[in-house]
């Protein structure tokens, strides 16, 4: 459902066929013919990389193995986009059942790109891409993502800094990527972090 596979308004009946076929059985390989007869040459090479990854995923004996194969081989041919959310899986599934509501928050910064901001000494955290947040809370995330001026405050836009206090906030809001946490040594989400990586290497370890 990704925007660059979804089809589009201007999508022919093929691609829409082959979208479907994929939805409905995301596991069967689709046949050359319905990847050839896609009418747009932009939207075919799109599913040639989607099917590729697709058929990683399917060797793999696991989600674990098949990130870990993918920087095996010297060259990495899958793009960010499928590392990002490989890592997001695997880092939500090291997280099950987590309570502090701050380490999913700071395990974000694993597959999701943020923006750094600096105020009278704080080092705050936004997403940079706030695509599943409300249309009033993207723009002040957007703002945060393209400030020019690293020393105008956090205050002025209208994003909520988790901390302790106020932690289990995000769990009303962890899909719109809207939380700011501030990074300095010794905050909770800092600490936090810290203890996401350490269960994130633990397994990777494992793995390997």
């Amino acid at each position: 459902m990704r925007p660059e596979i979804r089809p589009a308004e201007e999508s022919g009946p093929n691609e829409i066929a082959l979208h479907e076929a994929l939805m409905d059985e995301p596991r069967k390989d689709p046949p050359a013919s319905a990847l050839e007869s896609v009418e747009d040459a932009d939207a075919r090479d799109n599913y040639r990389i989607l099917l590729a990854f697709l058929g990683r995923l399917k060797r793999a004996a696991s989600l674990e193995s098949c990130y870990l194969e993918i920087f095996s081989g010297g060259e990495v041919a899958v793009p960010p986009l499928f590392i990002d959310q490989l890592a997001q899986i695997i880092v939500r599934g090291i997280l099950e059942g987590c309570d502090d509501a701050l380490e999913p928050r700071a395990g974000e910064l694993f597959f999701r790109e943020q923006k750094a901001s600096a105020d009278d000494g704080a080092v705050m955290l936004a997403d940079l891409e706030p695509s599943r947040c409300t249309p009033r809370a993207a723009a002040s995330a957007a703002w945060v993502a393209s400030s020019s001026s690293p020393r105008r405050p956090l205050a002025t836009v209208n994003l909520e800094v988790l901390d302790t206090e106020n932690a289990q906030a995000y769990w009303l809001r962890d899909q719109r990527t809207i939380s700011v946490i501030s990074m300095n040594f010794g905050r909770a989400a800092n600490k936090a972090f810290s203890a996401s990586w350490r269960s994130g290497y633990c397994i990777s370890s494992a793995s390997q």
